[in-house]
């Protein structure tokens, strides 16, 4: 068992490692979305701002890696206590 949960471990790390390498930039689905916004209001300018602070470059990449992260911990645990609750009863 400490094998396994060693090895999901690892694997998961390994996976939010990937996540957190940058990418080339200007063909995911925001930057196109932009486009499109930036088409469709040609000249116009924006009312309102975002509130707080919006992540640019390595922060977002940190951020998306870390909610993945934490999602994929979340799910094992769970899966992991269901499946060790089954056995005992």
């Amino acid at each position: 068992m400490n094998r396994a949960l060693l090895a999901l471990t690892a694997a998961l790390l390994a996976a939010v490692v990937l996540f957190a390498i940058p990418r080339a930039t200007g063909s995911g689905s925001d930057d196109r979305a932009m486009a499109v916004a930036a088409e469709m209001r040609a000249g116009e300018k924006l009312g309102r701002r975002p509130f707080g602070l919006t992540p640019d470059g390595f922060e977002e990449r940190a951020l998306f890696a870390l909610q993945a992260g934490s999602g994929v911990g979340l799910f094992c645990y769970a899966y992991l206590g269901l499946r060790g609750r089954g056995s005992e009863g």
